[in-house]
């Protein structure tokens, strides 16, 4: 492929506006590299985009750090294979299996300096401001390559890497310790991704789950769960830490109730500015529970972990059961078209011209 080529890539022009067509290769910047997509995911902002966006993509207006504008190409949970470096940029070697970390900040301001580029004002993600993953190549800057030992991991699995790293920096929110008692108001994507995180990385007395759907209360068993539930579980406030996944004034609502007086909620799902939920923060108030946020990953802190909670299970099947072609990638953000298997992630193949099972053990 050349500096003047193309490739086949889904990019985004409009709310319901979506072509998997050939796209142009762009001119690779002296401090970016280009990785050979092998797999990409989606998640609930690509879905948002879709469905309801332009949101944060720059479809009409330019973005100010990027320089974006107009259809983009979606999609920031990838693995690949570094396929041309830059002049200018360091550190890293063609041919080396990566996964993107996808988020990008300035590197100078106060929260760059204090290892939270995640607070960054100029704050932007690969797939969100600029081009991203579900295409046959992605230029990304040098530093958002994170290597992977493809000795270790496969393509399919690596590509789940991102996510699991928003989930490894929402569990750090909360000081856990052997003991904790903790909640997953959501096993959605993340969601599931964190009750692996917490079973792996911490030493807790309970976890319990929460999730209206019983396929994914079954998945939040296989990845650890002592106790699964319905969103409406009848539990007294004994949990010591709650992540609120789901978004939702009824998650919020069961995390409040699940709290026990003095213990902690972390908020990553994000609730609708609209939603009127004065009551329930006076309850938290008076029952002096803390809430704080949680929001991305800080690459260097998070990926890590990420990685090693990735390869400490062989199968994440009940996850991520299958790999689609990128042909398929419109229905299934519509709702038009449905898995042929059970799972809670999506992946895609840019290059497949048909679905396969994932591959996750070597």
């Amino acid at each position: 492929m050349t500096e003047s080529g193309s490739m086949r890539a889904a990019v985004l022009s409009g709310r319901g506006q979506l072509t998997i067509d050939e796209h142009p290769l762009p001119r690779l910047r002296p401090d970016y590299v280009r990785i050979r997509v092998d797999v990409a995911g989606i998640c609930g902002s690509d879905v948002s985009e879709f469905r309801h966006g332009p949101l944060l993509a720059p479809l009409e207006s330019r973005h100010r750090i990027t320089g974006h504008l107009g259809p983009l190409v979606l999609g920031h949970e990838f693995s690949g294979t570094v396929a041309a470096v830059g002049a200018e940029a360091a550190g890293v070697q063609i041919g080396w299996s990566v996964v993107s970390a996808a988020s990008a900040s300035c590197g100078h301001c106060s929260a760059c300096r204090s290892g939270n580029g995640n607070r960054c004002p100029d704050y932007w993600a690969v797939g969100l401001q600029q081009d991203g993953g579900l295409a046959e190549y992605c230029d990304v800057p040098a530093g958002l390559c994170v290597p992977y030992d493809a000795a270790v991991l496969t393509a399919d699995t690596a590509a789940l890497a991102q996510p699991m790293a928003i989930a490894v920096h929402s569990m750090k929110q909360a000081n856990i310790s052997a003991g904790t008692r903790v909640a997953i108001v959501g096993i959605g994507g993340v969601g599931a991704f964190l009750l692996a995180a917490v079973n792996h990385l911490t030493d807790v007395a309970h976890i319990l789950a929460l999730d209206p759907a019983p396929d994914r209360r079954l998945v939040a068993r296989t990845l650890g769960a002592t106790e699964t539930a319905g969103g409406d579980v009848d539990h007294e406030p004994d949990v010591d830490v709650v992540y609120e996944m789901s978004g939702t004034v009824a998650g919020l609502e069961s995390a409040a109730r699940l709290t026990r007086p003095g213990g902690t909620i972390v908020l990553t799902g994000l609730q609708n500015p609209d939603a009127v939920i004065g009551a329930l923060l006076r309850d938290i108030t008076l029952r002096e529970i803390t809430i704080t946020g949680a929001k991305a990953c800080v690459p260097a802190d998070d990926m890590p972990d990420a990685l090693a909670v990735l390869a400490s299970r062989s199968d994440w099947s009940s996850v991520a059961p299958e790999v689609f072609a990128l042909d398929r990638l419109r229905g299934l953000l519509d709702g038009s078209d449905q898995p042929d298997a059970a799972g809670i992630k999506l992946l895609f193949d840019p290059r497949a011209r048909a679905s396969r099972p994932a591959t996750h053990g070597l």
